[in-house]
């Protein structure tokens, strides 16, 4: 069975982080380290490479003879930046997650 995504909630940053390095670097995956406001502390959310929001909104249009201009995108997080970037309309939502990390910090 094929992994598309998973996360992690509710741990202390300094857990989270080495783990969050070692998915990207060693793995190629796309990791977001964020401030957990439901379960307090920290979360990830990992997709392994080539998977996104976006793949899969991409690949819905691709079937449905939609193009990507025509999608409007609504996101709160780092990891819905290649999504709203790739929409026609691309929507960010106010007060949404600023004090996320994406992996490789730059």
């Amino acid at each position: 069975m094929s992994v598309y995504a998973f996360s992690v909630l509710g741990l202390d940053r300094e857990v989270l982080a080495p783990v969050a390095r070692e998915l990207a670097d060693a793995h190629g995956a796309t990791v977001v380290l964020y401030p957990e406001p439901d379960y307090g502390n920290f979360g990830i959310v990992v997709n392994p490479p080539g998977v996104s929001k976006w793949s899969g909104i991409d690949a819905y249009c691709t079937l449905n003879g939609i193009e990507s201009q025509e999608v409007a995108a609504v996101g709160d997080g780092l990891n819905d930046l290649e999504m709203l970037r790739q929409a026609g309309v691309g929507i960010g939502v106010r007060g949404g997650a600023a004090k996320s990390w994406k992996w490789p910090i730059s």
